[in-house]
């Protein structure tokens, strides 16, 4: 006996499988990606139509107080009534198709100004004074009250509402 088979000679070492590779990533991660590239183009869609509305409605803020500061300085209440009526209708046209504003008089322009606002601050009285004020002789001393309910009506402009890009 020369020498004795030993069958575990046999074995061979254990091979460990190759390394996980990172690439191609499973199908989950690609959907992932997708989504998140999805969020961040809304994200700053909606972002840039954000600072367009600020943007938009500071230029309104500013606007507006011209022309209280000039009445404030002449005391022309006809003049104030004019310009705010000529100023209302032009903040209409940047929110509606002109067609729609430009046919608007009467209490369907006093409709349509507290449609676009949250506030309904335009009411009748104050609206009848921006609807006749502009062709009377002398206007009654109500430009503190008009100023404050437009003021209050711009503060509460419905954002979703911007239609004109």
């Amino acid at each position: 006996m020369s020498a004795q088979y030993n069958p575990l000679q046999e074995l061979r070492d254990i091979h460990m499988p190759a390394a996980i590779s990172i690439w191609p990533p499973a199908y989950g991660w690609f959907i992932m990606l997708a989504l998140l590239l999805f969020a961040i183009l809304i994200s700053v869609r909606w972002w840039h139509r954000y600072q367009q509305h600020r943007r938009f409605h500071q230029g309104l803020m500013k606007e507006f107080s011209q022309i209280q500061s000039r009445y404030t300085n002449d005391k022309n209440t006809i003049r104030a009534v004019r310009a705010t009526s000529i100023f209302l209708r032009r903040v209409a046209l940047a929110y509606y198709p002109r067609q729609q504003v430009a046919s608007a008089t009467g209490e369907k322009w006093l409709g349509m100004l507290n449609n676009m606002s949250a506030a309904k601050s335009i009411h009748t009285e104050l609206g009848q004074l921006i609807l006749t004020a502009p062709y009377m002789k002398k206007a009654p001393a109500r430009c503190a009250d008009l100023f404050v309910a437009v003021e209050c009506w711009l503060r509460q402009l419905h954002v979703g509402q911007f239609i004109k890009e």
